[in-house]
Parts: structure tokens; C-alpha cells; sequence
């Protein structure tokens, strides 16, 4: 079994926690300066935010890439280690060029989804949590449309999903054709240069 690296996909989470938490209080003094208030507190206070957010941003690439490439090594070793301990009858079924895509895109995909997808949306729920219990504080109307409007996003999220999915698959198979016929096609470059098929094979690329 392919290992995750809970400790750092935890940080992740943290980390975007916190730049939503940055992202919340960022609007609080940028109000209080417009209304006038220019005070060392509120002046130093939107600085360190700004300052905060920056430096956090930083962190969060540096600590998603390196979640990214751990994962992606373990899954592609995991696939290695099941194509090497596969029947026969596995290669006679799927194409060399197939497998070797497989093994590079598809892995880096689920890699993505622990190391930066998952991560960004517990930050985006709590930045909406906390946002429509500030407008509730402040105005219950604008909480109750702001409350309203979860589902129809929602919708629109999962139906995107779908759709993105299905894209996604047929842009993975795609890729593995391209793959494979590219493989062959270097493969036998002197053949085709024998035979002057240059025109021939440009245009089935």
C-alpha cells in the first residue's frame, strides 16, 4: 500500500486554515482605515495581515509541492511494484506506452487532490463559515442570503465535478494514446526516414 504523508497534508490543512482566517480579518481594517481611523493599531494590524498573508502563501506552495511529490512517489511506486508482480495476461491486454502513462499522469493527479484540493476546500468552508456568522452578527438578511446561496454553489460545484471528471478521463485516455503512438513513432524514426514517410506520419500526428 502506497503511504500518505498524514503530517504534511495536516500542515496543508493548517496552513490554509490559517490564510482564511488572514483573508477574514483583512477586511476588518481595510474598513476602519476608510472610515478614517489611521491609528498605529489598526495601521501595523493591516500590515501584519498583508505581511502574514504573503509569507503564508509562500509556505503553503512550498509545503503543497513537497505533499505533491511525496505522494506522487509512493503511488508511482505502489503501480511499479503491481505492473512487476502482474500476470501475463495484464500485458496482453494493455499496451507498454498505456501503462507507462498511466503510471505518470494518473498518479500526479491523485497526488493533487490530497496535496491541494482537499486542503484549499477545508479553507474555503471555513472561510464561508465564518463569514456568514459575521454578516448573521451584523445583519441577519445579508447571513440568510449569503446562507441561501450555499446550495445553489453547491450545485453548481458537484455539477461541475461531474462534468470535470468525465473530462478529465477522456483527456487521461487521450493522453495515453498520444503516448503510445508517440513511443512507436520515435521508435522507428530510421524506418520512416527509410521509406520517406515524413509527410505520411506528420499528418497523423
Amino acid at each position: 500500500k502506497a503511504k500518505l504523508p498524514y503530517f504534511l497534508i495536516l500542515l496543508c490543512i493548517v496552513f490554509q486554515l490559517l490564510y482564511s482566517k488572514l483573508q477574514f480579518l483583512f477586511p476588518g481594517y481595510s474598513q476602519q482605515i476608510l472610515a478614517g481611523d489611521i491609528s498605529k493599531p489598526v495601521i501595523y494590524g493591516a500590515i501584519a495581515v498583508i505581511i502574514g498573508r504573503t509569507i503564508l502563501d509562500g509556505i503553503i506552495r512550498v509545503t503543497s509541492k513537497i505533499t505533491n511529490f511525496k505522494i506522487d512517489k509512493g503511488f508511482r511506486k505502489l503501480v511499479w511494484d503491481k505492473l512487476l508482480h502482474s500476470p501475463i495476461s495484464l500485458f496482453d491486454k494493455e499496451k507498454p506506452n498505456e501503462l507507462v502513462s498511466r503510471t505518470a499522469a494518473d498518479t500526479a493527479n491523485i497526488s493533487m487532490i490530497f496535496s491541494y484540493i482537499i486542503p484549499s476546500t477545508i479553507g474555503m468552508l471555513y472561510f464561508t463559515y465564518t463569514t456568514i456568522q459575521e454578516l448573521f452578527l451584523y445583519n441577519w438578511s445579508l447571513g440568510a442570503i449569503q446562507l441561501a446561496y450555499i446550495p445553489i454553489y453547491l450545485g453548481l460545484t458537484i455539477w461541475y465535478g461531474s462534468w470535470q471528471y468525465k473530462t478529465n478521463k477522456k483527456v487521461q485516455e487521450k493522453l495515453s494514446k498520444l503516448t503510445q503512438f508517440l513511443s512507436e513513432l520515435l521508435g522507428n524514426m530510421p524506418l520512416i526516414k527509410a521509406f520517406v514517410n515524413e509527410n505520411k506520419e506528420e499528418k497523423r500526428g
